[in-house]
């Protein structure tokens, strides 16, 4: 019985201390997470670039507005999306132990979050953009499609977070399960 205690804290101390090569799926597949995450990011942020210059040329009223807000953030989402993408392959390159894999579990966690909460601001804000075509009568068009733009980036941006938040969350398990195991 005496045993058991100390080959149970052993065994932690051996699996936090050292990299495993249990702990290689763990890493390949947060890795592809990552990068398909920013990937995904960068594709919806080259279609807001690429129809809001051609609808921007084309359209009228509110959808000239429409796409001016959505070439705007397209252009921020490709740098968000390079940011990412650089951060992943650069924190990819570093050897980690399972103490290293577990805090940076938790804050891509948290940054999902945070960016989740951020996302339905900015569905709101939309929301209330939209509104304030009827409350203001002057730039009617241009509270309308600066509202349905950013309400549309916010609902696409959430439902992207919350879906790589999961498979996060379902990926860390691997981990936690592997520290316990190993």
């Amino acid at each position: 019985m005496f045993h058991l205690p100390f080959t149970l804290f052993w065994t932690i101390h051996i699996s936090i201390a050292t990299p495993t090569a249990s702990l290689i799926p763990f890493d390949k597949q947060m890795n592809k997470l990552s990068k398909i995450h920013a990937g995904v990011l960068l594709t919806w942020a080259i279609l807001n670039i690429t129809s809001g210059i051609l609808c921007s040329i084309f359209a009228q009223e509110e959808m000239y507005f429409f796409s001016l807000m959505n070439l705007v953030w397209g252009v921020i989402n490709s740098g968000v999306a390079a940011f990412v993408y650089w951060h992943t392959r650069k924190s990819a390159a570093r050897q980690k132990t399972i103490v290293k894999r577990m805090q940076l579990q938790q804050h891509v966690k948290k940054m999902l979050l945070l960016n989740s909460l951020l996302d339905v601001m900015y569905v709101l804000i939309g929301i209330l953009l939209y509104k304030q075509q009827s409350a203001i009568e002057l730039y009617q068009n241009l509270w309308e499609g600066f509202g349905i733009a950013v309400c549309m980036q916010g609902i696409f941006l959430l439902l992207q977070d919350s879906l790589f938040y999961n498979l996060h969350v379902s990926n860390g398990k691997k981990l936690v399960f592997t520290s316990i195991v190993a």
